[in-house]
């Protein structure tokens, strides 16, 4: 009964999420969605930032497992990130409906140390593995900085195409596929920066 009525909060929030905003969404109106009391809720969840966090945990968990597998794969350097690339365009037409709480919400600089947001920790894994994988293909003389600045920008590329495309399609088209691989073939893979 218990995990059944954990689980039910999680649905009702997410299915709510997808809806309306994170922040016209209440506690209450949650728990009239899950069946149950708001009080109720709060056996489970601290607060309904701990909701959105049970909600996004498995997306995000989901993405960074085909990230890491991606990485674990014995192919190019190139290859590997054109790979990583595509599988984020893919998580965020697949998740569109709640893409921008997944993504942005309680966000925060990839260069501070610490987060103490449990949702940027989960996204912040995906993040290292792509901010590794542009690493990998940049000039070993460029600094620190430089190279976080080249991943920054290939992730704003990708959240763009995901955020500017995604409401029109249920799956990524050709064409934004070729867009991506015509960004990175100019400003990554062939060019020397």
């Amino acid at each position: 009964m218990i995990k059944d009525t954990r689980e039910r909060v999680i649905k009702a929030a997410e299915a709510l999420f997808q809806k309306k905003s994170y922040q016209d969404v209440g506690v209450r109106e949650i728990a009239r969605a899950a069946g149950c009391s708001h009080t109720a809720i709060y056996q489970y969840f601290k607060t309904k930032d701990s909701i959105l966090y049970a909600v996004a945990e498995e997306p995000l968990e989901r993405l960074y497992v085909t990230c890491l597998a991606v990485c674990e794969k014995q192919i190019s350097k190139k290859e590997k990130l054109l790979q990583l690339c595509q599988v984020y365009i893919d998580f965020g037409f697949r998740e569109r409906n709640f893409y921008d709480l997944l993504i942005l919400y309680h966000g925060q600089r990839v260069d501070q140390a610490t987060s103490e947001q449990p949702i940027h920790q989960l996204r912040m894994k995906s993040f290292y593995l792509l901010q590794e994988s542009v690493s990998d293909l940049l000039p070993e003389d460029m600094n620190v900085e430089e190279k976080l600045n080249i991943s920054r920008a290939v992730f704003i590329f990708l959240h763009g195409l995901v955020t500017i495309y995604s409401s029109d399609y249920q799956e990524c088209p050709e064409w934004v596929r070729q867009m991506l691989l015509d960004y990175l073939h100019y400003t990554i893979l062939r060019k020397k920066i």
